[in-house]
């Protein structure tokens, strides 16, 4: 299954397109850093959206219910300590 299967009948397929092609972006770029600069990287954004007044927590928990599935209990853990910490 792929992004495509999740677009709503408002979304166009250039847009669903586009999202997808930026979604294997971030990936690529994420997939080579280690756990450390991963949370630096993550810390970061929250950082820069707070100053630019968009932060929201809430999404934050939804992305890591979202991934929580995917990665180890371990990995799970830190993510949780890391979303607590900030």
């Amino acid at each position: 299954m792929n992004l495509r299967d999740y677009k709503s009948k408002k979304t166009s397929s250039q847009t669903a397109d586009k999202v997808e092609s930026d979604l294997r972006a971030q990936s690529n770029r994420y997939e080579k850093m280690s756990q450390d600069a991963l949370s630096a990287a993550l810390k970061e954004a929250v950082e820069e959206s707070k100053r630019n007044g968009n932060f929201d927590k809430e999404k934050l928990r939804d992305f890591a219910l979202a991934v929580g599935p995917s990665l180890t209990p371990e990995q799970r853990a830190r993510l949780e300590a890391l979303i607590g910490s900030l």
